[in-house]
């Protein structure tokens, strides 16, 4: 489960929601509740409804889309499939790896030499 989807969840369950009812909190529907927590989708809709129906700081809901839309592997897949000359796709491949070994890791999370 993704770090969105997990903090979906669990929030959800600790106030004692169903999918449905934040769906319908949030103006969204079980089925796109169910595709946050699983992973599948990122949240939609207007992220400081989302964080009041689950009372977090937008902050917080914020960090969780952001560390699933930035993802290692999520990045290097689009960089590899984008429409670019071979040369030029290359490059930004290598610019982003270097880009990510110079900023520290994030609490939490595995370096390239751990993965």
């Amino acid at each position: 489960m993704s770090a969105i989807g997990t903090l979906i969840r669990e929030n959800r369950l600790r106030l004692g929601l169903t999918q449905a009812q934040l769906g319908g909190l949030v103006g969204r529907t079980q089925v796109a509740v169910s595709e946050w927590e699983r992973g599948v989708a990122l949240p939609s809709c207007d992220g400081k409804d989302l964080a009041a129906a689950l009372q977090i700081s937008r902050d917080k809901l914020v960090a969780a889309v952001q560390s699933q839309m930035f993802d290692d592997d999520d990045v290097l897949r689009v960089l590899r499939q984008c429409d670019l000359p071979k040369e030029q796709r290359e490059a930004l491949i290598t610019i982003y790896q270097v880009m990510r070994k110079a900023q520290p890791p994030s609490a939490g999370s595995q370096t390239d030499e751990a993965a």
